[in-house]
Parts: structure tokens; C-alpha cells; sequence
């Protein structure tokens, strides 16, 4: 199965798995996943969120890099264009490609000026014509995050459901590689409750190997 990387970030390709990175490390949509880059493998990704114009007509920038670390984890830096920057970095302690399975241990958006950080614990399972994803992700909460990527045309489709008082799902695509390394992904919030509001994004990725 091939793979496509990068906060709402995805590089995407062939079979079409979908992955994203945000807070700078690989992500399904905005949630943490069992997938790590391969090693000397860099995906950067640089992305703007809004909601919809009758809620907030303002826009976020940031952007971000990830540095794949001898096929066992990863480590990654974003940063947002008003200069606050946070730190990233996953493990990936289970790896089984005969039975499709992996899982990781991570830490994300640790800030070290405030000597914050979450931490999560993700896994994946490969069935034939998609992955599942289960991510238990703790900041102030602990949430439950749930998810499936797969092919879609010559696309990369993913959804991604957050438990909890603010639940939420994300549906996103990510395109096919229109430069080599070069990809778009869209996604949108869609809200299952009137505390969330709908939410859009779009994000450039950029991965090579070196």
C-alpha cells in the first residue's frame, strides 16, 4: 500500500493512503496515527483554516516539517505565522505488516515556554480496501478518536471522528501527486452539535527523501 504524507496535512499517492501532518507529526486528518515517515523521509506542509463566513470571516496560517527517524519515529516542528512554534515526537513500537498492524506512543504540541504537551497512544489495522484508525488522545480531556483512510479514484479519502462533549467528523481528500512530492489536501469539520461550527482546509505538502 503506498503511502502520501501531511495538521490537517497529507502528501498522498498510488493505493491512496491517506496521512496528514499537523502539529508537525503524520496525522489522519487533525489526529495522530500509528504511521511514521520512513527514514531520512521529510514531508513539509503549510496550510490556512477558516470557518464559515457567517462565524468567523478570518483566516489561521501555519505551517510545518516532519523528519522520518531510522523507520521507528519521528520528530516535527509547527509553527504558525504569528511565531508560535511547537514541538513533536512519535515511537512507533509495533510494527506488523503481515498481520497490518502498528502502534505508537507519541507526544504533540509541546510548547516550551509554557512546558505544555498532549499525549496519545494510536493504532492501525489494514483490511483490503481500507485502514482503521483508533487514536486515545489526552490534553485537557482524554478523547477517543476513531478513523478510516481509502482509495477513492485517483484520490486519497479519509474520515475522522472525535468523541466527546464536542464531538466532531472530518471528511478530507487528498489529490495525486501534481508535481513529484507535490500534493493538495481539502478538508471540512462538520459538526454534530451547535457548539462546533463548520470548518474548511487547505493544506500544500511537500515530502522527499534525502
Amino acid at each position: 500500500m503506498n503511502r502520501l504524507w501531511m495538521k490537517g496535512f497529507a502528501l498522498a499517492a498510488g493505493y491512496g493512503v491517506f496521512c496528514c501532518h499537523a502539529e508537525a507529526s503524520t496525522n489522519l486528518i487533525n489526529f495522530p496515527i500509528a504511521d511514521i515517515l520512513a527514514h531520512r523521509e521529510v514531508a513539509y506542509s503549510i496550510g490556512v483554516s477558516g470557518f464559515a463566513q457567517n462565524v468567523n470571516k478570518g483566516f489561521a496560517w501555519s505551517h510545518g516539517v516532519t523528519l522520518g527517524c531510522c523507520d521507528k519515529g519521528e520528530v516535527g516542528i509547527t509553527q504558525d505565522l504569528l511565531g508560535h512554534t511547537v514541538y513533536d515526537g512519535k515511537i512507533r513500537f509495533v510494527d506488523d505488516p503481515k498481520q497490518g498492524f502498528a502502534a505508537s506512543f507519541g507526544i504533540a504540541n509541546y510548547d516550551a515556554d509554557a512546558h505544555t504537551n498532549d499525549a496519545y497512544l494510536s493504532l492501525r489495522k489494514d483490511f483490503t480496501k481500507f485502514r482503521f484508525h483508533a487514536t486515545a488522545y489526552r490534553s485537557d480531556k482524554v478523547v477517543g478518536v476513531f478513523g478510516v483512510d481509502f482509495p477513492c479514484c485517483c484520490w486519497a479519502g479519509a474520515i475522522e471522528h472525535v468523541t466527546g462533549s464536542d464531538s466532531q467528523t472530518w471528511i478530507g481528500f487528498t489529490s495525486p501527486n501534481f508535481y513529484p512530492g507535490l500534493s493538495a489536501t481539502v478538508a471540512s469539520r462538520l459538526p454534530w452539535n451547535g457548539n462546533s461550527e463548520q470548518q474548511y482546509q487547505l493544506i500544500l505538502n511537500y515530502g522527499l527523501r534525502f
